[in-house]
């Protein structure tokens, strides 16, 4: 296990977003499981009340889990992806241009 760890920290930042994220994902996932599980307890205790389930439940619970990480992570990981690969795209575009500048030339 310290060695996966230690494999993906030297992979780079982009391996290690996505294992926070997924790690995330999988807390988030019990934790909505527990509370889905604590309502069905209570209800087999009210067996002489019927609520109806509301089927929108879970997919309100995720959208809301993939909008809080948008406004809480999205924006400085644009960031990095903006900087890190507008640059390299700058790069190669000069080579490109430097390139047909010597192809033009000759």
């Amino acid at each position: 296990m310290m060695s996966f760890r230690k494999g993906l920290l030297l992979l780079g930042h982009i391996y290690m977003i996505l294992l926070v994220m997924a790690c995330q994902t999988l807390v988030y996932r019990e934790v909505t499981a527990l509370f889905s599980l604590a309502m069905t307890e209570s209800d087999s205790h009210n067996r002489g009340t019927v609520k109806a389930r509301d089927p929108w439940s879970k997919t309100l619970n995720w959208y809301f889990f993939a909008v809080t990480n948008y406004f809480l992570y999205g924006e400085s990981i644009i960031y990095y992806f903006k900087v890190r690969y507008l640059a390299y795209l700058h790069t190669l575009t000069e080579r490109t241009h430097s390139m047909l500048y010597l192809r033009t030339r000759i």
